[in-house]
Formats: structure tokens, C-alpha cells, sequence
């Protein structure tokens, strides 16, 4: 992009340092990351990509939706979604929801050690 930023490595920059900013400043493009793709469109792997729910709940955290969050990973968990044993324990982007009760549980039923 000829040294320029990507408007998600701006919106990612300005989340760390204004994190209380974020969700009412970019909610019109997370409700549009997590609107449901168009079935049959080939051209949208990109697009399918985020609608997984591991990466759902990734979107959720981000802007703060904790329960909506664990409700993504819940799915994942049902849908037995490799990204959870391949990155639940270490994904720095969770590291919001690793207090809350709901986390060490899911971790115990995924089968993965505590790692602190």
C-alpha cells in the first residue's frame, strides 16, 4: 500500500491506545464484519474466514461483547473447531476474557492445560 497503513492496522493501533473509544466510533464495520455472508458468493473465502465462530468471538471481544464473545466460542467448541485447540491458550487478542470463570471452564472441556 506504498508505506501507508491498512485502515485495520489504524482501527487496531487506535483500539490500544483509546480502547473506550472503540466500540461506538467503529461499530458500523464490526456489525458489518459479523452480518451473515451471501450464500453462494465464491468470491467471499476472505468473508467466510470471519464468520467462524472462533473468529466471531475474536470481533466480540474486541469491542468489548464478552458474553457475545464466549457465545462464539461456545459455538466453536459444538462445531469442534480446530482454532480453539490450535490457539485458545495463547491468542493474546482473548487475553480479556481469561478472568472470567466461563474461560477456565471452556479450557477444561476442550482439554487444554492452564497455561499462565
Amino acid at each position: 500500500m506504498n508505506g501507508a497503513s491498512s485502515p485495520h492496522c489504524v482501527v487496531n493501533g487506535f483500539q490500544r491506545a483509546y480502547p473506550s473509544l472503540i466500540p461506538e466510533t467503529v461499530k458500523p464495520e464490526a456489525n458489518a464484519l459479523l452480518e451473515p455472508s451471501m450464500e453462494g458468493d465464491s468470491g467471499n473465502r476472505k468473508r467466510n474466514h470471519q464468520k467462524r465462530p472462533y473468529n466471531v468471538a475474536v470481533i466480540h471481544v474486541r469491542f468489548g461483547n464478552k458474553d457475545e464473545a464466549f457465545a462464539g466460542l461456545e459455538r466453536a467448541f459444538a462445531e469442534r473447531s480446530y482454532l480453539l485447540v490450535e490457539y485458545f491458550n495463547t491468542d493474546e487478542r482473548l487475553e480479556s476474557l481469561k478472568s472470567d470463570r466461563r474461560f477456565a471452564e471452556l479450557r477444561r472441556r476442550i482439554g487444554l492445560p492452564r497455561i499462565d
